[in-house]
This record gives C-alpha cells, structure tokens and sequence, in this order.
C-alpha cells in the first residue's frame, strides 16, 4: 500500500477522493507465477525469476523499489490496488495489480519516448493520485531517479528544485500548474525537454497531455508488435539513486536528499514484520503527500 493511517479515519477520508490501495503484503499466496500474462510488452521490465517471489513467511522478495512492484504485480495480479472515489456516484473505481503492470509498461515506454535514460531525473508536481505512482514504478524501472515536488510549493522553489536536480522531464496534475510551468519555469530550466499534465481538462489530442501521449505510445506498441528491442533496459540495482527529495526551503533554499533503492527497500522491510495482521484484501487511505516519503508502496 502507498502509505498507513488510522483506520478510524479512512471513511471519512474515502469521500474526500483520496487514493485507497491494497496491501503488498500477504501471509498465503495470491497467485502462481506461472498464470501472469506473458505479454511481448513485458521485455520491458526484468522477467521475473522462476523461483517463488514470496519468502517462508509469506512476504515478498524484493532489493529495489522496482522488484517490489514488478513482483508484486507477478504475485498479486488480480487482487484490487488503488481504488479512486467519485464523488458524481459515489464509488471507488478500482485498479487490480496486473493492470497496475501494464499501465507502468506503457508509460516506461512514453519515457523512453521523451529521451529519459537511466540516471535521469524525473520531476514531477502533483498531490497523490494514480498516475504518480504509475511514473514513479515506470521511473524506478528504468533506472532513472524520480524528483517529487509538492503543488503548493512556490514557483521560484521548483525552479530551484529542477535546476539543482537536473530534470528532463516535469509531469504537473493540474491544467493550472502546467500553464504556470510553462510560463514561469520553463525559461528558467534549460535542461528540461518535455512538460505533460495529467489533467482531464486537457484534451488528449493535445501534444502536452499525458494520457493522450500515453495512448499514443500504446497504438504505436500495438502496431509494431509490442516495441522495439532497442528499448530493452537494465534494471536498478539497490545502490541506484531512487529518488531526490527536496527540503521545503523554510529556512533557505530547498535541499535535496538523496535516497537509494536499499535505503527505501530495506526500510520496507524493517517495517512489514509489524503490520503481519494485514492480509491481501487488507485496504488503506493515503494521508501522507507520497512527495514526502516518495512512494513506499509497501508497510
């Protein structure tokens, strides 16, 4: 799951549309190795091993940011991962993990599109949301470092932030953040080469919407037999920076911090034994910004 709270408040917090995901963890197994979709997309992430991906304990085996949420995806395909609320029905639409999966394949493949190569930075400004941590997964499993920013931070503080980062990329949640990026950040930030929203505002046949991108670079998957071999990639090893995280620059400056697939892994893995009570349909609300704590998608 993105991150813990008390449940007593998940309810009232549910009808406020936060994003509701299940938990990674389980003490049985879900599913065989051997039932996930062998799609020819799937070259674009490390194939998983034949061995089993749960240990004696039933935790999930992982040494990155990107084995836990490939292997989980493996592990755990059909059981429901983020729920959004709509307030017009008042329902959760609900996203399984193996279609969790396959919508951070596609969008690996749009970052490969926009030139983004391991050890690149990543930039993104948005509250929590699903597309965050679809970059997020897509970002880590190309080795790429992923720069989380917060919305209400000030226009001068992001432009710090991907200057000193050295971003190629910016993703922004909200027509009014990117129109604000544009006009106020991309003069000042020579490095960055593409800006995508994610709002639905913005129409996707516009070249700066990012679900129109993404649906662009599915069609062309489709038509040339599921990519190209070119687009291979190595996985991160836990050394790898995974993300870059800014200070909030009350007392100077934002700085940032510097944390490796192993420091977040392993912090993962301190933590499970704790929460050995939350099963596979266990659920929780995300209370946190994921810019905070950027995308422990496990407790």
């Amino acid at each position: 799951m993105l991150l813990c709270a008390s449940r007593r408040n998940c309810h009232a917090l549910a009808k406020r549309s936060h994003l509701i995901a299940s938990s990674l963890w389980s003490s049985q197994s879900s599913s065989q190795l051997s039932d996930h979709d062998d799609s020819p997309n799937d070259k674009f992430i490390t194939a998983a091993s034949s061995k089993s991906l749960v240990d004696s304990r039933g935790y999930l085996k992982f040494n990155t940011l990107h084995e836990m949420i490939h292997n989980a995806t493996l592990q755990y395909k059909d059981n429901p991962l983020f729920g959004t609320y709509h307030d017009s029905n008042q329902t959760f639409q609900w996203t399984t993990y193996s279609e969790f999966g396959r919508m951070v394949r596609q969008c690996q493949a749009l970052l490969l599109d926009l030139g983004v190569k391991p050890y690149s930075k990543v930039g993104i400004i948005s509250n929590n949301r699903q597309e965050w941590a679809i970059i997020a997964a897509a970002t880590y499993s190309i080795n790429a470092s992923l720069v989380p920013m917060y919305e209400q931070q000030l226009p001068k503080d992001w432009t710090h932030i991907i200057n000193d980062s050295e971003c190629n990329v910016i993703f922004c949640s909200t027509e009014e953040i990117y129109l604000k990026v544009k006009k106020e950040i991309i003069p000042s930030t020579p490095l960055v080469t593409e800006v995508l929203c994610f709002d639905d505002a913005m129409m996707k046949n516009e070249p700066n919407s990012f679900h129109g991108a993404l649906s662009r670079i599915v069609e062309a998957m489709g038509s040339n037999g599921g990519g190209s071999s070119n687009s291979v990639v190595e996985p991160p090893t836990p050394d790898d920076l995974a993300n870059l995280i800014y200070t909030s620059g009350t007392t100077g400056t934002p700085k940032g911090v510097e944390l490796i697939h192993s420091n977040q892994a392993g912090d993962t893995c301190k933590i499970s034994p704790l929460h050995i009570a939350c099963l596979t349909r266990s659920s929780s609300t995300s209370l946190i910004p994921l810019s905070l704590y950027s995308c422990r998608f496990q407790i």
